[in-house]
């Protein structure tokens, strides 16, 4: 069994775009990204990153298969940020560079119909998951 999990973020996290804009705006309320804005992702919670191991676990016929892991759903950087601020209280000036990075896909949505045919279905709203890593990212 293969679990590809998409953008995770949680407790803890250090690295990647959620990361990136929370230590931003926290530090300026002059926020360049890196980017159009438009670029997407798929994120998944840790939460449900450790729910669909152990449904997995219960679950899934110990075959050759790849599940995807993420909310199904696609969510603009340029949303994203806006989250983000109202979950920190913050109101940025937030620019985006234009740039955009080889390799890096404009836009990333996980097909979940492998891993809910086995009944998982993720649990955390990406505005929940947003609002509980950014109260942690401003008690750092």
């Amino acid at each position: 069994v293969s679990l590809r999990i998409f953008s995770a973020y949680g407790p803890g996290l250090r690295r990647q775009v959620m990361w990136d804009i929370c230590r931003k705006m926290l530090r300026s309320d002059e926020v360049e990204l890196i980017g159009t804005g438009d670029e997407t992702r798929d994120f998944v919670h840790a939460r449900d990153v450790g729910r669909a191991v152990a449904h997995l676990l219960d679950r899934a016929p110990f075959a050759a298969e790849a599940y995807n892991l993420a909310a199904g759903e696609e969510t603009r950087i340029r949303d994203l940020a806006d989250l983000i601020a109202r979950a920190l209280g913050r109101t940025p000036r937030v620019r985006f560079s234009g740039a955009t990075r080889p390799g890096d896909p404009l836009r990333w949505q996980a097909d979940l119909s492998r891993i809910k045919s086995l009944g998982y279905e993720p649990s955390v709203r990406l505005e929940d998951g947003v609002a509980e890593y950014a109260r942690l990212a401003m008690g750092q």
